[in-house]
This record gives structure tokens, sequence and C-alpha cells, in this order.
């Protein structure tokens, strides 16, 4: 019996280990913050005076691709081939200036302006006021945190992407060399020389605090380098000039080593970097194709061409109708896949049409604003479009619609948003969108513009001391659908904001007037004054481009819930209210409590996302904003006819159709651009497979074999007595 028990003890622990690796990698993970950057991570992918082979350049590319600023350094490649002349190197760096606000080696009055600091150094970045002392090649932009196809470049960084307000706090520089001497280093250090300075000028608020910029800027410098990735390392005399500058970067990645023209080495890497672009663009174009494959996934759809594999790996021409199994790719992938991306701006990609029939399938399609002339964008912002709203479908599919609210309110710590929602790129979308709100009402009642000084002066009574504290939350607005049979259009989806006066407890201060006809008069004045202005903000400024994308998918997704409580058949019966998130669980480290303790802050530092006091004329006036939250759990749509579609849109049935083919220009300027896919099929194998890839079916197998097992060494046991007696 003891030999059976040790037997049994060594098939257990066999078998423990044989799927212990399965329990790691599929069971459920934690999302855990992003650990530091290293404190230097250096990468030289050839080594010098090596010639590589073709092999060599296949895996120096998908090195290349796969690296988040390599990936960055191909565009910016990509971007200067554009110019006139092509610089001989192009390099991209990183700066992050996250760290600023708990500097010990910065001034206090740049510590608590760091907000304003860092609007101002974005809008010089966006539209320089000074030109450069020297013509070089340049594109600078701050990393937009909500396009989640930065995820791993930040996390590879080591960087938080926005401030506490969800302004985007991560620099990308693209320089390129001049050929004659002047290195892409050098016009990184001119650009940042001067943005800074500007920056820093029109932060600064006394004589002597501008007399700071200039050691401001060395610190600057030398802490906010989170990377840098080029085509070849420093220049041999640039590593001097870099350090002297104070740089210093945690991240570093090159391809090959720099050497003086002429040289050997020279002659490798100019060979090297030759033979490298075509391969990098077809690393990269995979990522194009993988994108519709991806979005139907997150809200459990499936090719309908049985090319063998997963869907994951699956081509984007598969996914299309009009192209089954390997044609032409569909409109919406040939712009994502084309050099210029149909003559699309993928910024404004929205879902604004979905077809769910029983016979046919589903068809989707996304309308945008056509490209002007010279945009400059990456098919990132795409994918990142269609992924995510997909996501944001799932999202409003398996949850309760009483859950669709988000609520900032320093007195309900436990009330900011449900927990599940929480876990999503929708949620997300939602709960920032209610910060940013305060940050553009702040930034529009600064007394120091004329709107601002207006409002103010308008605000108020007559009396010495006036307050008055406020409520204000975005609802859905204005919604115009057309269903037309198994179809629906999206011909309008606005956002509203709604003001209220709301007393807030604990504020409030000896003396100031609470006269509800001033109160009443002062709601009047904001609805009027500042209400149409915030919602223009939310309806067209591109820091909520995230709320709209989620809110467009909860206008298709109501229209499927209804179907569904009518009793039609739809592709996504089996995930309506099932509270199965999959695959649209937001990744990464972010959750809710962020949002709220920068929130709580504000209000402790007495920011102006809360409150502010002046003084106008003879009166002193005390002004709270208390932050209302975001509620899409109602939503009423108004159903148009054919003929008032035809009106708004005309042949917009035959556009959509045409668009599943090519892009396609609608009657009102849109582009639109379609693609299809399958009802979700699960076999019962695959959902046997499924079940076993879970930390679940893990657990059931090992308990079901040690059952097995101890049923075989009893009964063998008791055959063995038997037999011997």
């Amino acid at each position: 019996m003891r030999r059976n028990v040790l037997r049994l003890g060594a098939l257990f622990t066999a078998l423990f280990l044989a799927c212990a690796p399965t329990v790691l990698e599929g069971g459920p993970t934690v999302a855990a913050a992003p650990s530091p950057g290293p404190a230097h991570s250096y990468k030289l992918l050839v080594k010098p005076g090596v010639a590589p082979t073709g092999k060599d350049l296949d895996s120096i590319a998908r090195k290349v691709i796969q690296d988040p600023m390599g990936q960055e350094l191909h565009l910016a490649v990509e971007r200067f081939k554009l110019l006139p002349v092509r610089p001989p190197n192009t390099s991209v760096a990183f700066f992050d200036f996250g760290w600023m606000v708990n500097s010990p080696d910065l001034p206090g009055w740049l510590k608590d302006s760091y907000p304003h600091f860092l609007g101002e150094f974005t809008d010089e970045v966006r539209s320089p006021s000074t030109a450069p002392s020297w013509k070089y090649p340049l594109h600078g932009r701050m990393l937009d945190a909500e396009n989640y196809f930065y995820d791993d470049l930040f996390e590879e960084l080591g960087v938080r992407p926005t401030d506490s307000y969800g302004n985007d706090q991560v620099l990308a520089l693209a320089t390129g060399s001049r050929g004659d001497n002047r290195h892409s280093e050098d016009a990184m250090d001119e650009f940042m020389s001067r943005t800074l300075d500007e920056a820093l000028r029109r932060t600064a608020r006394t004589p002597a605090q501008v007399q700071e910029t200039a050691k401001i800027i060395r610190v600057i410098k030398g802490h906010s380098g989170a990377g840098i990735a080029g085509q070849r390392s420093y220049c041999n005399d640039c590593a001097p000039k870099v350090s002297k500058a104070g740089y210093k970067f945690r991240n570093e990645l090159f391809i090959v080593k720099f050497d003086k023209r002429g040289s050997p080495q020279a002659k490798l890497a100019n060979s090297t970097l030759k033979q490298l672009p075509v391969k990098l663009a077809k690393e990269y174009k995979k990522q194009d194709e993988k994108a519709a494959t991806e979005a139907v996934n997150k809200v459990g759809l499936t090719s309908s061409c049985p090319l063998g594999g997963t869907a994951q790996t699956m081509d984007l021409a598969a996914l299309s109708r009009s192209a089954p199994c390997g044609g032409d790719k569909s409109g919406l992938a040939g712009a994502l896949s084309s050099s210029d991306y149909g003559g699309v701006d993928f910024s404004t990609l929205q879902l604004r049409y979905l077809s769910d029939d029983a016979d046919s399938g589903v068809r989707y399609a996304f309308s945008a604003k056509a490209a002007e002339k010279g945009l400059e964008q990456d098919s990132r912002s795409g994918r990142s479009s269609l992924i995510g709203s997909m996501a944001d479908l799932r999202t409003w599919l398996v949850l309760s619609p009483d859950t669709f609210w988000v609520n900032l309110n320093p007195a309900e710590p436990d009330r900011i948003i449900d927990s599940a929602l929480g876990r999503t790129n929708a949620g997300r979308a939602l709960l920032e969108a209610d910060w940013r709100m305060k940050r553009t009402q702040g930034k529009l009642l600064d007394p120091g513009t004329s709107f601002g000084a207006e409002y103010w002066r308008k605000l108020g009574g007559s009396g010495g001391r006036s307050c008055y504290s406020s409520r204000m939350w975005i609802v859905p607005g204005k919604v115009e659908v057309r269903e037309d049979g198994s179809s629906l259009y999206v011909l309008k989806a606005a956002l509203d904001v709604k003001a209220k006066a709301e007393k807030v407890a604990g504020l409030g201060r000896s003396g100031c007037n609470a006269d509800p006809a001033e109160t009443a008069r002062n709601e009047r004045l904001e609805q009027e004054m500042v209400v149409p202005k915030i919602a223009k903000a939310v309806n067209t400024d591109p820091e909520y481009a995230a709320l709209r994308q989620a809110f467009l998918a909860r206008v298709v997704a109501q229209w499927i819930l209804d179907r569904h409580a009518a009793g039609h058949t739809t592709s996504f019966d089996k995930l309506i209210g099932s509270g199965d998130l999959g695959p649209a669980t937001l990744d990464g480290s972010w959750e809710p409590k962020q949002v709220y303790s920068d929130y709580v802050r504000s209000i402790s530092e007495g920011d102006f996302t809360y409150r502010r006091t002046t003084r106008v004329g003879n009166k002193i006036i005390t002004y709270v904003m208390r932050t209302g939250g975001v509620d899409f759990s109602r939503l009423r749509p108004d159903k148009l006819s054919s003929a008032e579609m035809g009106r708004q849109v005309p042949q917009l049935p035959r556009t959509v159709r045409q668009s599943a083919d090519r892009p396609t220009t609608a009657a009102d300027g849109s582009v639109w651009l379609a693609d299809s896919a399958a009802p979700p099929h699960i076999g019962t194998w695959e959902r046997i497979r499924g079940f076993l890839g879970g930390t679940t079916g893990i657990l059931v197998v090992v308990v079901v074999a040690l059952a097995i097992l101890l049923l075989f060494v009893r009964d063998g046991s008791a055959l063995r007595r038997k037999v011997t007696e």
C-alpha cells in the first residue's frame, strides 16, 4: 500500500508540474502598475563590423517592430522619406515630464504651476512661436494616452502617460541629421532648448522667475530622458555633446553603430540600413492586418473564411465579405494598410452602421473625415478606434444599463464607478471625461481671458460678498438613427452637458450671500454662457474622442438590446447581460482610484478645477465647481424615416454598400469604410479547450485525475488481496 501511495504522489506531482505552466499562463491575472524603467538599458541590434545576412535582416526587422521604441523609429524614418532630401540618420527621443511635480531640484513656483507649464509646452510643440535656428527634419507630438497601442511603449519607458488632470505628458520627438556635420542629436537639443525656454517664460510670473529658466532647462534635460531610438548610435563626437547638454536616457535602442563617413563600419551600416526598409514595412504591415480580426474578436464574432489556424492569426482580408478567403481587401482593411490610409483621417473614425442578419452575418461600417492635405498620421490611430469601438460595444452589451454612469464626488469615495465598468476602456473614457470637463471649465473661466473676465463680471450680486456653487455632468444629447430591417444607421450622436446650482456641504464661508434669487440668476448665467462652450468641447475636442467613441458604441448596443428584447435573434444573444467582459477587459495598470485621488488632491490644494475666489470691483466672489459625472444609463434615440435620412445624407445605403470594397465618400463629405464578419460559432471541442485553458479547468483535471488514481489504487489493492486469498 505504501508503494502505491508513493506512486500516486509521484504521478500527482508529475501531473501538477505538467499543468503548472498552463495555470501560470492561462489563469486570471491582476493588472499591476508598470515598474519603473531600468537605470539604463542599451541595445545595439547589429554588432560592429558584421555584415548581416538576409535571414539576419529578417530577424533585425522583427526586433525593431516588436520593440515599442523601434516601431516609433520605423514610422519616423518612413515619414522623413517624404522630405526632398532624406536624412542620413533619424532618431526618436522620448521625454517624460511627470517627475517635475515632486522634484526637489525645481523651484516651488514651477511645481505648483506644472499643469500650466505642461499646457504651454504642449501648445509650443503643436504650434511653435519661434523658428529653429537652422533647418532640420522634425516631428514632435505629445503621445495620446488613450491610444492603447502606446501602452507597451509607456510600460517600456516606465512612465505615467498623463498628469493628474489627464493631460498627455510624454513627448515623442523625431529628428534627422543634415549630413553637413549637423546630427539628429543637435536637432533634438535645439528643439528642446527653444521649446522649453518659451514654455517656461510663459509660465513664469515674475522677472526673478524668468531669470531661473536657464537653470531649470538644464535640470529638465537631465531628468526627462525616458528613452531614445536611432538608426545609428550616437556619432563619435555627439555622445560628449549629449552628455554635456545634460541628457540622460534610461532606455537606448540603436540598429547600427555610427562611424565616420567612408570607414568600413560606415559602409556596413549604410548597406544594412539600405536593405532594412522593405523588411521593416512588411513586419509593420502585419500589425495592420490583424486589426479588424482583433476588433471582431472583442464582440465574439469570427471570420467567415475557414483558413485554418486561430482568428488571431488570420489575414485581415479574410474578414471581408466582399473578398472571402483572400481576395482584395475590404474598404476598411484596404484603407488601414494603404500608404495614404485611403485618404481618411483615422483620428475621426466612428462606428456608424451595423447590420445583423441571420443569413448574411454581421456587417459594420465606420465613417470618418477625409484627410486634409499634409495630415500626419499612422494606422495605429485607426487600429485603436476600430478595436476600441468593438470593445466598448461588448461592454455595453454584457453589462446592465443601470451601471452606465460615473461619479466624482469627494464625499462618495465608494461610488466612483461600477466595479465591472471600471475594468473597461469605456468606463475609463467616462471617468476621465468627467475629470477633464473640470479642466476645460477651469481654462474657460480663467479671469485672464476676455471670456473669463466677462463671466466673472456678470457673476454675483449686489452684496459685498457672494458665492455660487454648481454641479455639471455629461448626458446623451440629440441622437438620430435610421432602422431599416436588420440594419442601423447612426446619423447623429451628440453629447449634452447639464449644469445645476447645488450647495456643496462644508465649503460655504460665513457671510457668503446665498440669496435664492441671486443663485437662480447665476445658474441661468452659467447655462447660457458656460455650458454651450463646454458642450462644444465635449463634442469636438480631441481630448474627448474616447468618450465620443464609447457613446457611439452605446447607441449601437442599445439597438441590439432593443431587438433582443423584442424577440429577434441576434449574433450577440449569448453576450447580452452575461457580464462576460472577456477581451473587453482593460489591459494595463489604470484604476478608477487614480482619477479619484487626483481629484481629491486638487480639492485639498485649492486647485481652480474645484473652486476659485476673486475680487471684482468691490465684490469678493467665490465660485465652486463640482464634478457631476457622466450618465449613459438612459438613451432615447429619435428614429428617422427613409425620407428623412435621405434628406440628411442622400444615397447613404448605397454608400455603405460600396464602402465594403473601397473607402467611399458620402453626400455630406464623410468617408465610409465597411467590413463584415460571421456570428460566433463555438464547437464542443472549442468549449472544452477554452474551459481547460483556465485555472478552474486545470484544477478540475487535477482533481478528476487524482480521484481516478485513488480509485485505481483502492481497487487494485482489493483485487490483489482477493487473488492472494
